[in-house]
Protein backbone atom coordinates (compact mmCIF):
# COMPACT_ATOMS: atom_id res chain seq x y z
CA UNK A 1 0.00 0.00 0.00
CA UNK A 2 2.62 2.26 0.94
CA UNK A 3 4.13 1.46 -2.49
CA UNK A 4 1.50 2.58 -4.33
CA UNK A 5 0.76 5.72 -2.54
CA UNK A 6 4.63 6.84 -2.99
CA UNK A 7 3.95 6.17 -6.93
CA UNK A 8 1.28 8.03 -6.94
CA UNK A 9 2.12 10.55 -5.69
CA UNK A 10 5.67 10.72 -7.48
CA UNK A 11 3.57 10.66 -10.49
CA UNK A 12 1.39 13.95 -9.07
CA UNK A 13 4.72 15.04 -8.47
CA UNK A 14 6.18 14.71 -12.31
CA UNK A 15 2.82 16.27 -13.85
CA UNK A 16 3.22 19.60 -11.42
CA UNK A 17 6.76 19.85 -12.33
CA UNK A 18 5.81 19.77 -16.28
CA UNK A 19 3.67 21.94 -15.80
CA UNK A 20 5.56 24.48 -14.51
CA UNK A 21 8.59 23.79 -16.60
CA UNK A 22 6.16 23.90 -19.95
CA UNK A 23 6.24 27.36 -20.36
CA UNK A 24 9.82 27.62 -20.01
CA UNK A 25 10.97 25.61 -22.93
CA UNK A 26 11.12 27.35 -25.42
CA UNK A 27 12.81 30.42 -23.18
CA UNK A 28 15.50 27.47 -22.50
CA UNK A 29 15.56 26.41 -25.87
CA UNK A 30 16.32 30.33 -27.44
CA UNK A 31 18.97 30.51 -24.57
CA UNK A 32 20.83 26.66 -25.63
CA UNK A 33 20.62 27.49 -29.16
CA UNK A 34 23.27 30.93 -29.36
CA UNK A 35 24.97 29.10 -26.70
CA UNK A 36 25.73 25.89 -28.56
CA UNK A 37 26.42 28.11 -31.68
CA UNK A 38 29.01 30.12 -29.91
CA UNK A 39 30.97 27.19 -28.65
CA UNK A 40 30.56 25.37 -32.14
CA UNK A 41 32.16 28.78 -33.64
CA UNK A 42 34.71 29.45 -30.60
CA UNK A 43 35.31 25.91 -31.86
CA UNK A 44 36.27 26.66 -35.59
CA UNK A 45 38.19 29.72 -34.72
CA UNK A 46 40.26 27.52 -32.26
CA UNK A 47 41.14 25.09 -35.30
CA UNK A 48 41.55 27.83 -37.94
CA UNK A 49 44.07 29.39 -35.43
CA UNK A 50 45.78 25.98 -34.83
CA UNK A 51 45.94 25.38 -38.43
CA UNK A 52 47.27 29.04 -39.61
CA UNK A 53 49.98 28.45 -36.75
CA UNK A 54 50.81 24.74 -37.92
CA UNK A 55 50.99 26.28 -41.29
CA UNK A 56 53.25 28.99 -40.10
CA UNK A 57 55.74 27.15 -38.25
CA UNK A 58 56.35 24.74 -40.79
CA UNK A 59 56.86 27.93 -43.50
CA UNK A 60 59.86 29.14 -41.56
CA UNK A 61 62.22 26.84 -42.74
CA UNK A 62 61.80 28.47 -46.30
CA UNK A 63 60.27 31.96 -44.80
CA UNK A 64 62.02 33.12 -41.78
CA UNK A 65 59.77 35.69 -41.78
CA UNK A 66 57.10 33.96 -40.94
CA UNK A 67 58.22 33.83 -37.18
CA UNK A 68 57.30 37.45 -37.31
CA UNK A 69 53.74 36.53 -36.42
CA UNK A 70 54.08 34.08 -34.51
CA UNK A 71 56.69 36.25 -32.06
CA UNK A 72 53.94 39.15 -31.89
CA UNK A 73 51.34 36.83 -30.84
CA UNK A 74 53.10 35.23 -28.04
CA UNK A 75 55.80 37.77 -27.05
CA UNK A 76 53.66 39.53 -24.04
CA UNK A 77 52.36 35.74 -23.12
CA UNK A 78 56.18 34.24 -22.68
CA UNK A 79 57.13 37.33 -21.30
CA UNK A 80 54.58 36.75 -18.34
CA UNK A 81 54.97 33.00 -18.21
CA UNK A 82 58.67 34.40 -16.84
CA UNK A 83 57.76 37.21 -15.17
CA UNK A 84 55.41 35.05 -12.80
CA UNK A 85 58.39 32.96 -12.21
CA UNK A 86 60.98 35.82 -11.70
CA UNK A 87 59.58 38.70 -10.69
CA UNK A 88 62.54 40.35 -12.47
CA UNK A 89 61.58 42.14 -15.97
CA UNK A 90 65.28 42.15 -17.19
CA UNK A 91 65.57 38.39 -16.20
CA UNK A 92 61.73 37.33 -17.38
CA UNK A 93 63.00 39.56 -21.09
CA UNK A 94 66.22 37.50 -21.10
CA UNK A 95 64.18 34.48 -21.09
CA UNK A 96 62.02 34.60 -23.34
CA UNK A 97 64.43 36.37 -26.01
CA UNK A 98 65.83 32.46 -24.93
CA UNK A 99 63.08 31.15 -25.88
CA UNK A 100 61.95 32.82 -29.08
CA UNK A 101 65.65 32.21 -30.46
CA UNK A 102 65.53 28.41 -29.44
CA UNK A 103 62.44 28.51 -31.28
CA UNK A 104 63.59 30.11 -34.88
CA UNK A 105 66.41 28.00 -34.85
CA UNK A 106 64.73 24.76 -34.24
CA UNK A 107 61.69 26.04 -36.60
CA UNK A 108 64.24 26.92 -39.11
CA UNK A 109 65.97 23.15 -38.71
CA UNK A 110 62.88 21.70 -38.84
CA UNK A 111 59.96 21.02 -41.63
CA UNK A 112 57.15 19.24 -40.13
CA UNK A 113 53.89 19.79 -38.12
CA UNK A 114 54.23 21.81 -35.10
CA UNK A 115 51.05 22.53 -32.93
CA UNK A 116 52.83 26.02 -31.65
CA UNK A 117 50.81 27.28 -28.92
CA UNK A 118 52.04 24.33 -26.47
CA UNK A 119 55.05 23.31 -27.83
CA UNK A 120 56.35 27.03 -27.40
CA UNK A 121 55.19 26.75 -23.67
CA UNK A 122 57.16 23.85 -23.74
CA UNK A 123 60.26 25.74 -24.75
CA UNK A 124 59.54 27.91 -22.42
CA UNK A 125 59.11 25.48 -19.85
CA UNK A 126 62.60 24.11 -20.79
CA UNK A 127 64.03 27.47 -20.68
CA UNK A 128 63.28 28.08 -16.88
CA UNK A 129 64.17 24.77 -15.90
CA UNK A 130 67.54 25.50 -17.51
CA UNK A 131 67.64 28.76 -15.63
CA UNK A 132 66.66 27.63 -12.30
CA UNK A 133 69.40 24.56 -12.88
CA UNK A 134 71.80 27.20 -13.38
CA UNK A 135 70.53 29.72 -10.50
CA UNK A 136 70.85 26.59 -7.71
CA UNK A 137 73.89 25.37 -9.01
CA UNK A 138 75.45 28.66 -8.54
CA UNK A 139 73.92 29.35 -5.44
CA UNK A 140 75.37 25.83 -3.98
CA UNK A 141 78.68 25.96 -5.28
CA UNK A 142 79.13 29.66 -4.38
CA UNK A 143 77.82 29.06 -0.80
CA UNK A 144 79.91 26.33 -1.05
CA UNK A 145 83.04 28.28 -1.63
CA UNK A 146 82.22 30.49 0.82
CA UNK A 147 82.09 28.54 3.55
CA UNK A 148 84.97 26.59 2.77
CA UNK A 149 87.00 30.06 2.38
CA UNK A 150 85.65 31.06 5.64
CA UNK A 151 84.99 28.11 7.54
CA UNK A 152 81.74 28.74 8.16
CA UNK A 153 78.40 27.12 8.22
CA UNK A 154 74.79 28.56 8.91
CA UNK A 155 73.58 27.78 11.68
CA UNK A 156 69.95 25.72 11.90
CA UNK A 157 67.09 27.52 13.15
CA UNK A 158 63.25 26.97 13.78
CA UNK A 159 62.36 30.40 12.65
CA UNK A 160 63.53 30.18 9.37
CA UNK A 161 64.13 33.79 9.41
CA UNK A 162 65.24 33.84 5.79
CA UNK A 163 64.37 31.40 3.29
CA UNK A 164 66.90 30.11 0.78
CA UNK A 165 65.45 32.23 -1.82
CA UNK A 166 65.94 35.48 -0.53
CA UNK A 167 69.16 35.01 0.99
CA UNK A 168 70.46 34.13 -2.12
CA UNK A 169 68.85 37.38 -3.54
CA UNK A 170 70.60 39.32 -1.21
CA UNK A 171 74.02 37.71 -1.66
CA UNK A 172 73.23 38.45 -5.38
CA UNK A 173 72.85 42.09 -5.08
CA UNK A 174 76.04 42.21 -2.93
CA UNK A 175 77.74 40.17 -5.92
CA UNK A 176 76.73 42.98 -7.95
CA UNK A 177 77.82 45.60 -6.26
CA UNK A 178 81.53 44.41 -5.99
CA UNK A 179 83.97 46.94 -8.10
CA UNK A 180 83.77 45.03 -11.66
CA UNK A 181 87.53 43.58 -11.13
CA UNK A 182 86.39 41.52 -8.84
CA UNK A 183 82.69 40.86 -9.77
CA UNK A 184 83.38 39.82 -13.18
CA UNK A 185 85.93 37.11 -12.25
CA UNK A 186 83.23 35.78 -9.27
CA UNK A 187 80.59 36.27 -12.38
CA UNK A 188 82.74 34.16 -14.86
CA UNK A 189 83.74 31.77 -12.25
CA UNK A 190 80.40 30.51 -10.69
CA UNK A 191 77.71 31.98 -13.24
CA UNK A 192 79.81 30.60 -16.38
CA UNK A 193 81.40 28.06 -14.68
CA UNK A 194 84.53 28.88 -15.94
CA UNK A 195 87.80 27.40 -14.87
CA UNK A 196 91.19 29.79 -13.79
CA UNK A 197 92.93 29.46 -16.84
CA UNK A 198 89.09 29.78 -19.16
CA UNK A 199 88.63 33.28 -16.93
CA UNK A 200 92.38 34.35 -17.27
CA UNK A 201 91.46 34.14 -21.33
CA UNK A 202 88.93 35.79 -21.06
CA UNK A 203 89.78 38.96 -19.05
CA UNK A 204 93.21 38.58 -20.47
CA UNK A 205 95.28 38.90 -17.36
CA UNK A 206 97.76 35.38 -15.77
CA UNK A 207 95.51 32.83 -13.92
CA UNK A 208 97.39 33.83 -10.53
CA UNK A 209 96.24 37.61 -10.65
CA UNK A 210 92.72 34.93 -11.21
CA UNK A 211 92.69 33.66 -8.00
CA UNK A 212 93.86 36.70 -5.90
CA UNK A 213 91.11 38.43 -7.61
CA UNK A 214 88.99 36.00 -6.87
CA UNK A 215 89.99 35.29 -3.37
CA UNK A 216 89.78 38.97 -2.46
CA UNK A 217 86.47 39.38 -4.08
CA UNK A 218 85.29 36.24 -1.88
CA UNK A 219 86.76 38.27 1.00
CA UNK A 220 85.00 41.84 0.57
CA UNK A 221 81.79 39.82 -0.31
CA UNK A 222 82.06 38.07 3.06
CA UNK A 223 82.35 41.68 4.82
CA UNK A 224 79.58 43.40 2.82
CA UNK A 225 77.24 40.46 2.92
CA UNK A 226 77.99 39.32 6.49
CA UNK A 227 74.49 40.11 7.78
CA UNK A 228 72.70 38.04 5.12
CA UNK A 229 75.55 34.77 5.92
CA UNK A 230 75.18 35.20 9.37
CA UNK A 231 71.02 35.54 9.14
CA UNK A 232 69.45 32.02 10.54
CA UNK A 233 67.69 30.13 8.14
Amino acid sequence: MMIALNASFEATLDRSWERLLRPLIPLLESIAKPLAAEREHAEESRQSLQAEERALAREVSRRPESFQVLYDRYYERILNFFYRRVSERETAEDLTSQTFLSALEHLARANREIHFRPWIYRVATNAWLSHERRRARWGERFLGELGRHFLSKPVPSPDHALSAAERMGLLRKALMGLPPRYREPLLLRYDEELSDSEIAQTLEMPPGTVRSLISRGLAILRRRAKPVLDEPM
